[in-house]
């Protein structure tokens, strides 16, 4: 297991791969997570690939690459915590799953002054976490809100029915998978991508770090 950050950082964030010698499917996976990690799924939906599934903290995204899957597992719950993530996999063991290339990491939350902390994987995923008093991070956050708009497929969960910015978001293109989740009550907000394409344009957009195997920017 590889683990980075600090309990005092803006929610844990596991990484692994899984695969089974006679795997029942993508559902039967994303059902045995939510029940074996202990989260609090209220909607999924079909995106590309995979599924992404709303918790009450956040989102797991659950998708096929190279004849396994990979999840990731993203949730600001302070009851998810490293004890409960090492539990799970042992679920998950126990029931036949291999579980490998695990990751564990605490998501950073920005001061005012930074604005955006970002994190960019060689493997083509990038996490950002927002202070939305800083300017530069609601430029970036309206940014993200306005994919809907760019062609790509939207889904939303409204947590406070009627309250639009609590919404989590779930845009879907050929170019790349987006989760953005928004906490109104903290003035925070969390963005997730994957695919290479669009990592690339939104890096160029606004100047961020090169890719490496693991690094945090401003």
């Amino acid at each position: 297991m590889t683990y980075r950050g600090n309990r005092e950082d803006f929610g844990l964030h596991v990484r692994f791969f899984c695969g089974k010698e006679k795997c029942m499917g993508l559902d039967s996976l994303v059902n045995e997570i939510v029940k074996d990690f202990g989260l609090n799924a209220v909607g999924r939906f079909e995106v590309g690939n995979g599924v992404v599934v709303i918790v009450s903290e956040s989102h797991v995204y659950c998708r096929r690459v190279d004849g396994l899957f990979r999840i990731d597992i993203y949730t600001c719950s302070r009851d998810f915590d490293e004890e409960v993530v090492q539990k799970g996999f042992s679920e998950l063991n126990r029931k036949g799953y291999s579980v490998f290339d695990q990751e564990m990491f605490r998501r950073k939350k920005p001061d005012k002054e930074v604005g955006v902390a970002v994190r960019i994987s060689e493997d083509d995923y990038f996490a950002a976490d927002l202070n939305l008093e800083s300017d530069s991070s609601e430029r970036f956050y309206n940014y993200f809100l306005g994919f809907g708009r760019r062609g790509f497929e939207e889904f939303v969960y409204e947590f406070n029915r009627g309250v639009p910015e609590s919404a989590t978001r779930v845009f879907c293109s050929r170019k790349g998978i987006v989760v953005l989740h928004p906490w109104p009550e903290y003035s925070f907000a969390s963005v997730d991508v994957e695919g290479g394409r669009l990592i690339t344009e939104i890096s160029k957009r606004f100047n961020l770090i090169s890719r490496e195997k693991v690094k945090y920017s401003a």
